[in-house]
């Protein structure tokens, strides 16, 4: 296997972002991990982008079971389509990626697994925060994704497909066994 990139979504002119991105970006590094900057999309960017369908609320379980009726905002979308357009990249770059929120922090690095057997393996319990992806996952999920109306964030939104595809087996993420996390948002020690 070719050595793997790492994406790195960070907020561009945001000196929070920023700064958590030159702090966490050298425990990737250090492990020999290179991280490329992927500028974020923002919701000044939200015109550009029209392949998803979002619907006017989320359908996230606790919102529903709360009776809450909670918008979907733009920064939701803005943050929708980060991921997303990174999934197209893997795909076009025909090659594993890793995808990082801008203060995922590398704790263990010795944790790291990369199996392409396996189509997404999150590296921590905050959801979308660290996690490497395969081509023919990312692919899945992007047509998944134009085909569906989203009314959930990307972790739900994986998972929903999963289940549809019969493919949560192959998402290893804290209910897997073989789910060892190797980092962590560093911005929740601070």
């Amino acid at each position: 296997m070719q050595p793997i990139e790492a994406y790195q979504i960070v907020i561009k002119d945001n000196e929070a972002s920023l700064y958590y991105s030159r702090y966490c970006r050298s425990s990737w590094t250090s492990a020999g991990i290179k991280v490329n900057t992927f500028d974020a999309i923002t919701p000044s960017h939200l015109s550009k982008y029209n392949e998803l369908k979002f619907s006017k609320y989320s359908s996230r379980k606790l919102l529903l079971d709360k009776n809450i009726k909670a918008l979907i905002t733009d920064t939701e979308k803005a943050c929708w389509y980060s991921h997303y357009t990174l999934w197209k990249e893997c795909v076009y770059l025909n090659q594993p990626i890793i995808v990082l929120e801008h203060d995922s922090y590398l704790e263990s690095p010795d944790k790291l697994t990369f199996n392409n057997d396996y189509g997404i393996i999150f590296f921590d319990k905050a959801a979308m925060g660290s996690y490497f992806i395969t081509p023919w996952f990312a692919k899945k999920l992007v047509e998944f994704s134009i085909c569906s109306t989203i009314d959930l964030g990307p972790y739900g939104t994986i998972h929903r497909m999963g289940s549809k595809l019969n493919l949560n087996h192959l998402i290893v993420n804290d209910r897997h066994k073989m789910f060892n996390p190797a980092s962590n948002p560093r911005y929740r020690d601070w």
